[in-house]
């Protein structure tokens, strides 16, 4: 399970001719949070989490307050946890010594699509609340797995991830 906070993400707008459209470059921190089943791995710690993007916005209409959102944006995230580890072909001995330490980094790249409705008109006002709806086509890229012993690296393999409950595909 992960639940993130999402730290200030800042958005940059990027110049253009064009007055009905605006692009933005954005940045941003994570923090998790990694609940893990306990009978298998223990002691989960978040690692550092960070989000670019690049999108652009669509004016549907003269007072810029509704508008059509299309981008890309990279996250990258990850967790290290206590587990245990077994040779390939050996007995599985789940007595609760958690020795093996797991490091794991995963990389998303997603395609946003939404709808945007801001309360006050974008050109009168520097910070406006809106209102936001869409979806977010994800994608898992390779995952990097490091697996050590008392600080020796028993493993260092790049990993397919997948989703539990994909909406198209996996």
């Amino acid at each position: 399970f992960l639940f993130c906070i999402t730290f200030p993400t800042y958005s940059f707008p990027l110049k253009r001719k064009q007055k009905n459209i605006v692009n933005r470059f954005g940045l941003g921190a994570f923090y998790g949070f990694y609940k893990l089943n306990t009978n298998h791995a223990i002691n989960p710690s978040p690692r550092a989490a960070v989000l670019f993007n690049y999108k652009t916005e669509f004016y549907l209409d003269f007072k810029k307050q509704t508008s059509f959102i299309l981008g890309l944006e990279y996250f990258y995230h990850g967790l290290s946890f206590n587990s245990y580890y077994f040779e390939p072909d050996s007995i599985k001995l789940y007595d609760k010594s958690f020795s093996y330490r797991y490091s794991l980094s995963m990389h998303e790249v997603s395609l946003p699509l939404m709808f945007k409705y801001s309360f006050l008109s974008d050109k009168d006002a520097l910070f406006s609340p809106y209102f936001s709806f869409g979806y977010n086509l994800r994608y898992l890229l390779l995952a990097n797995n490091l697996v050590t012993l008392n600080g020796n690296t028993l493993i260092k393999e790049n990993i397919k991830l997948s989703f539990k409950n994909p909406l198209f595909i996996n």
